[in-house]
């Protein structure tokens, strides 16, 4: 018997369930498929993350670096073939230099690259036949083309103006037809780099953006919750060292939301000319970045309020624990207090669930409640909650022992400030519910190729063989 026959015997369908198992086999191959690329894209990530780090800004710095170098070859390719030099070392040169972590970075750094090789260009083959090459009409030139690249309002590329000024002044005459080249590799390296970027696996910062927000949320949540245990202890104690601690921490996050901030403007930059803001290669339908962007932003103004909601509350207990708010708090209202507390922090950590759900109106999982959902029924307790403590303080204010107006004002600043809290993370009402709401998907989307009717072919070969044996 051949190999081929031993293969068909081996791989032969069962009498009786022929179908049953071609659909069987067919999902198998697409799974094991599916299992292998996944397994050696994790081993290429944890590959490069030995070399330059972990977490996903190492992962994005290693796509970068990778098609830097990809650039490189691409425009010493090219640029051989275009302009005929045996060694074009300028187009990879400005391949090199102009491709950055975003689409929009890399066409500016390109345009102002080649625009300062240009003017440089220009200046030397204007001035320097006339002025000759010597040290002073170097350092006129030269002045010269950076007070025209600082015109020009070229940024990090303001010093080619006077380093192609100085190249062409020095070796144009030596070597032929080099101010021509130096435009026109350059020219080129620039063009490759913005299409390589642009084409290949386009950056989107979106997604790291939001994630770091959606962690912020949860430390913000963590912060309420130990704050409510802490005021639902039976031996209250409003230790100074203990609130200066979480005030301190409270405030702390202020420097968290301006470094989101400023990942939300990288992710902002990170669509402007790119074809993923709304073009996806996946095997499911996904969100639109630019529409994650919007909601990553309304969820950061939610954020920058509750961490003020949260600091006063830690203030108004660092109040108590300095002893200026005119009594310690009974014991009975204070885990009453803290049980609310605690349950609006378990409300912040279902909003930091619902703020990374592509869709927060799906069931992450069969038999569970969506995201949003579940947000709405912890919000609709936790206000539940905070209306019968609101009531029981207007009915039995003055007969808690120990209990003075100033203390009084200091738990309703408290209970004013969860309410707060509540009205930024209520996905129904609330000033900032688009930090939660449904995303529209892609407007175009791409399935990756599963090959499925060549298997098809394949197996009906395999058949046809085997009934002609």
């Amino acid at each position: 018997m051949t190999i081929l026959g031993v293969v068909v015997a081996v791989s032969a369908r069962r009498p009786g369930t022929p179908d049953a198992e071609h659909v069987g086999d067919r999902f198998r191959d697409a799974g094991d498929t599916r299992r292998r690329w996944s397994s050696a894209l994790e081993r290429v990530k944890a590959f490069g993350a030995t070399l330059i780090g972990s977490g996903p800004t190492s992962e994005g710095d290693l796509v970068l670096i990778s098609k830097t170098a990809a650039a490189a070859g691409i425009a010493w390719a090219v640029g051989g073939q275009v302009t005929g030099a045996p060694n074009p070392v300028l187009a990879p040169l400005a391949a090199v230099l102009v491709v950055e972590a975003t689409i929009y970075q890399t066409l500016q750094s390109g345009l102002r690259r080649v625009v300062g090789v240009v003017l440089g260009v220009l200046l030397a083959l204007a001035l320097g036949r006339s002025l000759g090459l010597n040290a002073w009409s170097l350092t006129f030139v030269l002045l010269l083309a950076l007070v025209v690249g600082r015109m020009a309002r070229l940024g990090g590329q303001t010093s080619q103006v006077a380093v192609s000024a100085l190249l062409v002044m020095a070796i144009g005459d030596a070597v032929p037809g080099y101010a021509q080249e130096r435009v026109y590799e350059t020219l080129l390296g620039a063009l490759v780099g913005v299409l390589v970027n642009a084409l290949i696996a386009p950056p989107v910062h979106v997604h790291a953006a939001r994630d770091s927000l959606a962690a912020m949320a949860r430390k913000l949540s963590r912060l309420l919750v130990d704050i409510g245990e802490q005021l639902s202890r039976e031996d209250v104690v409003f230790a100074p060292a203990r609130t200066k601690e979480l005030l301190w921490t409270a405030r702390d996050f202020h420097d968290q939301v301006a470094e989101i901030r400023q990942q939300l403007d990288r992710a902002s930059e990170s669509l402007r000319y790119n074809p993923r803001r709304s073009v996806f290669v996946s095997p499911a339908r996904k969100p639109a970045p630019a529409a994650l962007l919007v909601r990553a932003k309304a969820a950061t103004e939610a954020v920058d309020h509750i961490v003020d909601q949260t600091s006063g509350i830690a203030r108004a207990l660092a109040d108590i624990g300095e002893g200026r708010a005119g009594a310690d708090w009974d014991t009975v209202v204070a885990a009453r207090v803290g049980k609310v507390v605690t349950s609006i922090g378990n409300g912040v950590d279902t909003w930091s669930r619902a703020l990374v759900a592509d869709d927060p109106d799906a069931s992450e999982r069969p038999g569970e409640e969506p995201p949003r959902q579940q947000l709405i029924h912890a919000i609709e307790e936790a206000r539940a909650q905070l209306a019968s403590l609101s009531q029981h303080m207007a009915a039995h204010g003055g007969d808690t022992v120990g209990s003075t107006t100033t203390s009084w004002l200091v738990v309703g600043s408290v209970l004013a400030d969860l309410s707060r809290i509540l009205a930024e993370i209520d996905p129904v009402g609330g000033a900032h519910r688009t930090a939660v709401s449904t995303t529209p998907a892609g407007r175009l989307h791409l399935l990756r190729p599963t090959f499925s009717r060549l298997r098809r072919k394949l197996r009906a070969a395999r058949g046809r063989l085997r009934r002609g044996g």
